[in-house]
């Protein structure tokens, strides 16, 4: 039974990344190539701080963090997560994007990211954010009243999915300089997967 060779949750495509075996000048043995997954993690963490400094909507870079699709096949590092902050009158609005190297099945890594939002205590997760949900969440926590409530939820929406779009850019920017875009050209019921690369 086959297996697909990358677990790309979020991403537009996959970002694949592969370390081929080199010889070992000593043995003659064909090794990995453990050195490119750690230049690749110190790559990515330089890039993703560096960006942190060049852009000033961008609040805060952590190393680290959890990555919430995680799977047992396909174990993950997670780099760091860029945080964005906005307040809209009394509503606090934080945004994060989450970059992950997830490691293949059989070899490799793919590079992928998830986003979620904070709005005044409620998270959501990987989603676009509709105004109806916030209007709830905004009615309950603050104490906006009527029609300010609808304007404030339009306010917020309008932000969070441009924000998304602005912080996927960013990294799938990043991730594009540093890995090969796949597309899965095939899948077939036992699992096996055929990629094609794509420009």
């Amino acid at each position: 039974m086959g297996t697909s060779n990358f677990h790309s949750r979020n991403a537009s495509r996959i970002f694949a990344v592969t370390f081929p075996d080199y010889e070992d000048e000593d043995t003659g043995e064909m090794v990995s190539d453990e050195f490119g997954y750690d230049d690749l993690k110190l790559n990515l963490t330089s890039e993703f701080k560096s960006l942190n400094n060049q852009k000033k909507d961008i609040n805060f870079f952590e190393e680290r963090g959890t990555d919430t699709h995680e799977l047992r096949s396909y174990p993950s590092y997670v780099i760091g997560t860029l945080r964005y902050y906005s307040k809209f009158k009394s509503v606090d609005v934080l945004a994060e994007i989450t970059m992950v190297i997830r490691s293949g099945y059989y070899d490799g890594v793919c590079l992928d990211w998830s986003v979620s939002f904070d709005i005044e205590g409620n998270t959501y997760e990987d989603c676009d954010i509709e105004p109806q949900e916030v209007e709830e969440n905004i009615e309950y926590y603050t104490d906006l009243k009527g029609k300010n409530i609808s304007i404030r939820a339009k306010q917020i929406c309008d932000w969070c999915n441009k924000t998304k779009t602005q912080m996927v850019a960013d990294v799938e920017k990043i991730y594009s300089e540093y890995s090969d875009s796949l597309k899965v050209v095939a899948q077939f019921s036992n699992g096996e997967t055929i990629y094609e690369k794509v420009s």
